[in-house]
């Protein structure tokens, strides 16, 4: 798997710093977050909401990220704010493992690339 280019927006505390060095562990490299050139900056952003969700707090970290891959405690866990944004998200919950991260990682920049590339398309 080619290496990613990962940016992990939530709320400070052992979670996140867990959550970031799985992501090197895996082979990706973390970025910090870009509120101007979120959609075409990285490959993923990773919202911990493990500790609460503030959408508020994510736009002002990456703008408008597009799809995005939200680390929750419980499935159901903040699913009418997730609806809500309308650009999409992968939930991953309870306990995750390196195989689900890779999943949802290639499955998340794969959207993330299609959105950029119909952006593109209607910009031309």
């Amino acid at each position: 798997m080619e290496a990613l280019e990962i940016c992990v927006v939530g709320p400070p505390g052992l979670g996140r710093r867990a959550l970031e060095q799985t992501i090197r562990r895996l082979g990706h490299e973390l970025v910090a977050p870009d509120p101007l050139g979120a959609i075409g900056g990285m490959d993923v952003v990773v919202v911990d909401a493990r500790d609460g969700l503030d959408w508020d707090q994510l736009s002002d970290e990456v703008g408008d990220p597009g799809p995005v891959l939200v680390v929750a405690d419980e499935p159901g866990d903040h699913a009418e704010a997730i609806a809500s944004r309308g650009t999409g998200a992968i939930v991953l919950s309870g306990r995750e493992s390196d195989v689900a991260y890779m999943v949802a990682f290639k499955l998340c920049a794969a959207l993330r690339r299609s959105l950029l590339g119909n952006h593109q398309a209607v910009s031309a």
